[in-house]
């Protein structure tokens, strides 16, 4: 049962931030725009209304051309999420895409500068970094502050977010160029920026293959 609280709390708070329902602890808001919006909302009603005991449970619904069916299986150890279609096209590589790199529904948090507080789209982030105790999120041109720790951020950050070092996590689709450095940190610029930020040697590979098309 508890396995199941644990989705129940996840698709609430996914369900909360794309219909904006104010959720002042997470920070989290979006719009209920996208073909995962009704499926978070959907397992959200079906795990909150529809309790079953052993055996399966099937539950089908439609969402503008997509058919949604999710089958409730105690056996399975982890959820899984499987698309059936004639051809990948643009509408299929959309969704397959929001479904890996942000299976969280992340795309905006919350920051801080001084007495104000910023909802900035995760895009506009070039690479998060501890500072004296402080977690900063560096645009192109400002910083703020965040109230979570780095840990925190790694996990629920999107994929296209990826540890560097032990204090830096960048994002990758901001990354312009790096610069090897085979004696230590690597150096990463980005475009339209003077700011730069460095991969440890350590995390260095790693980041390569993550770039690697």
């Amino acid at each position: 049962m508890g396995h199941w609280r644990s989705w129940e709390r996840a698709t609430l708070a996914v369900w909360r931030s794309w219909v904006q329902v104010p959720y002042a602890p997470s920070g989290v808001v979006g719009s209920p725009t996208t073909p995962f919006f009704y499926l978070s909302l959907l397992i959200f009603n079906l795990l909150r209304k529809s309790p079953f005991q052993g055996g399966h449970l099937m539950y089908n619904t439609a969402m503008n051309n997509w058919k949604v069916k999710i089958e409730v299986d105690p056996g399975v150890k982890e959820p899984e999420i499987t698309i059936r279609c004639s051809c990948i096209d643009e509408e299929v590589v959309r969704i397959q895409k929001l479904l890996t790199d942000s299976p969280s529904g992340l795309t905006q948090i919350s920051f801080f500068k001084e007495d104000s507080e910023y909802f900035l789209p995760l895009d506009a982030i070039l690479f998060f970094e501890t500072d004296g105790g402080l977690i900063r999120a560096h645009t192109a041109t400002e910083e703020f502050e965040t109230k979570y720790k780095l840990y925190e951020l790694e996990e629920m950050l999107p994929s296209t977010f990826f540890r560097i070092s032990k204090s830096t996590i960048l994002n990758t689709r901001k990354l312009y160029s790096i610069t090897k450095n085979l004696a230590g940190a690597s150096k990463i610029e980005f475009q339209g920026t003077y700011k730069t930020v460095y991969c440890s040697r350590n995390y260095y590979k790693a980041l390569k293959e993550k770039l690697a098309p």
